[in-house]
């Protein structure tokens, strides 16, 4: 029971502001216009990672509060320090800016889109969609506008979409078929291109949570940095009347918590972001509760992840959970000491 109650506890800080947006009829679309300068909030349903497998979902990210900005040189008059920053921002489309457009113009734009600069150990960025369940659900596909927003990037991704079944999806099914260009950067090219990708029926009547992701499995190829990648005009198209939901939690986007590297007995290593600046509390827990470590974090607000280690604890193999709170918002990571 401790154990249980340890469990439910932490995921409290990350489930407790769930709602479900219903679906009915279709088609649901997200155009990712809503983003907005200084919110980190996704829209319902959405949910970012970094380094996704075919096994996992990977390592959540949320999205940053500041304004991404794309082919910009950090010279430019009236660019911020995150203009070249690896993370999920909120992008001006490539449906309305042109490469030539300085930060400024770029920021007056209401057209939207939610986009990602992967870094050199990120590559595997992965924009997610999470509903309910596809009970009533068949023929289902999905349309969108893949962008690619640098041109003087060398390093090249190519994208697939997916669909995963249950909380946390250890198998992923590529789409049945799909139209469009799938690769972004490495081309000199800023360009907006419509996709779309069809799911055979695994994935429709399913009593249980359903995934769609459009992921970068395989790390960039080239050299150079990595392009910004963009996706808008989000369709998602059905066959009957769905009685599932949308799941809306925008708890985790205000902090991040993951283990870096390999956790041994004697070494973790945490990476963090935060929405705030201030005072953060860390603590280590073994799965019946118990407190082994724990300490005060002075975090700095901002989009590059910060790194923290803890050292000496000589712990056995087996599974622990570090949670960092600030009182209001909480990350969590599971620990596995082999």
């Amino acid at each position: 029971m401790k154990k249980l109650a340890l469990l439910f506890l932490l995921a409290g800080s990350i489930t407790a502001n769930a709602q479900y947006v219903p679906m009915g009829a279709g088609p649901y679309t997200q155009n990712f216009d809503g983003l907005t300068a200084g919110s980190s909030a996704l829209p319902p349903g959405w949910f970012t990672y970094f380094s996704a497998t075919n096994a996992a979902l990977g390592n959540y990210y949320g999205m940053s509060k500041y304004v991404g900005h794309s082919n910009i040189d950090l010279d430019s008059l009236g660019c911020d320090s995150f203009v070249f920053a690896h993370g999920f921002f909120n992008y001006a489309s490539a449906v309305v800016t042109n490469e030539g457009d300085l930060c400024a113009a770029q920021d007056a734009y209401t057209n939207r889109a939610l986009g990602c600069r992967p870094s050199t150990s990120h590559d595997s960025g992965s924009f997610n969609f999470l509903m309910t369940s596809t009970a009533g659900m068949s023929n289902i596909n999905i349309s969108f506008r893949l962008q690619s927003l640098d041109t003087g990037t060398g390093k090249q991704l190519t994208w697939v979409a997916q669909y995963g079944l249950g909380t946390t999806p250890a198998t992923w099914v590529n789409a049945a078929s799909s139209t469009g260009y799938w690769t972004t950067g490495g081309h000199g090219v800023f360009f907006d291109t419509a996709n779309t990708a069809s799911f055979d029926a695994g994935m429709s009547n399913n009593y249980g949570p359903v995934w769609i992701r459009i992921v970068a499995l395989a790390p960039a190829v080239g050299g150079g940095y990595v392009a910004v990648t963009a996706i808008d005009s989000f369709q998602l198209n059905w066959t009957g009347t769905a009685t599932a939901g949308v799941k809306n939690v925008n708890a985790p986007t205000d902090m991040s918590l993951t283990v870096l590297g390999s956790a041994t007995s004697d070494n973790i290593n945490l990476g963090y972001t935060v929405s705030e600046s201030g005072n953060y509390k860390l603590a280590i827990y073994d799965l019946t509760g118990r407190v082994l470590y724990n300490t005060d974090i002075n975090a700095n607000e901002g989009v590059i992840m910060q790194n923290y280690s803890v050292k000496g604890l000589n712990l056995p193999s087996g599974i622990y959970i570090a949670k960092m709170t600030n009182g209001v918002t909480s990350g969590v990571a599971k620990i596995v000491v082999e």
